[in-house]
């Protein structure tokens, strides 16, 4: 059992799920359950774009043990990666102790916040950071030139939609 159809059978009664920003790049996630019989663990599961969420490309991000027992119980989990942008997608990967797991429903957060481009450090002995936000699948040209506007070095990238940085050696 288990799966995203939610017909798995699962090891709790799950009451409430939600996800929240609560100031800068921090998400709380809270949780609520009731009746825990036989539960292994609750995975926190993320997915950064739309297209992962298609694409059921969920990463792990943390794991909360379960405290058991027939009364209810609450959990909160703090997502603190920095320069989050876009729309984020969180789950709960609900295991039980044979194996079985399911999810819970996906809750999603909203960042408007777009990143400002950045070159550091700056003087530099030729060791650069470049940080930038494209759209995703975007292509995004980079050329270095010195003072005369010859070309020294050129860069292509492809952007992901997420905060990215590159490392520039010149």
């Amino acid at each position: 059992p288990g799966g995203l159809s939610g017909t798995g059978v699962l090891p709790l009664k799950l009451l409430h799920f939600s996800a929240q920003i609560t100031g800068g790049d921090e998400v709380l996630l809270q949780w609520q359950t009731a009746a825990e019989d036989k539960l292994a663990a609750f995975e926190v599961e993320l997915a950064r774009s739309s297209g992962e969420v298609q694409q059921n490309n969920f990463e792990k991000i943390g794991e909360v043990a379960p405290k058991g027992g027939p009364g209810e119980q609450h959990y909160t989990f703090s997502d603190k990666e920095a320069l989050k942008t876009g729309t984020r997608y969180y789950r709960l990967k609900i295991k039980n102790e044979d194996g079985t797991f399911t999810y819970s429903p996906v809750r999603t957060v909203s960042f408007n916040t777009v990143a400002l481009w950045q070159v550091f450090p700056n003087p530099s002995a030729g060791v650069f950071n470049l940080v930038y936000q494209a759209e995703a699948g975007s292509i995004v040209q980079l050329q270095v030139t010195d003072v005369a506007g010859r070309i020294i070095t050129h860069y292509t990238l492809t952007a992901n939609g997420n905060i990215q940085k590159e490392g520039i050696n010149l």
